[in-house]
């Protein structure tokens, strides 16, 4: 397969539009209409690429909710070990 870009055309936008194409063509071998599918995909424009993606705010914790949650995983942990001697603790590995 040869792909030729023009002036300006981005590759990601080139991809986009293959895999809707691919998408059509199975939808159609299946008998589902194309209309619909259309009509939910989101499509990708350079637009779009030219903004920056949305920078996440580091979550910060306070001292009590670390603690609870370290709490909660020790429970965890504690019922795990709990199983795994009612079993016999064959289950464990060699490094313990």
């Amino acid at each position: 397969m040869k792909i030729t870009l023009e002036k300006g055309e981005n590759l990601e936008v080139i991809i986009v539009e293959k895999d809707k194409v691919i998408g059509k063509l199975a939808l159609q071998l299946t008998g589902v209409p194309v209309l619909a599918v259309e009509k939910a995909a989101p499509v990708a424009t350079e637009e779009r690429s030219e903004f920056p993606a949305k920078r996440t705010r580091k979550r910060n914790l306070s001292p009590e909710a670390r603690a609870r949650l370290a709490e909660a995983q020790r429970q965890r942990w504690a019922r795990i070990r709990a199983l795994k001697e009612q079993q016999g603790g064959a289950d464990e590995s060699p490094g313990q």
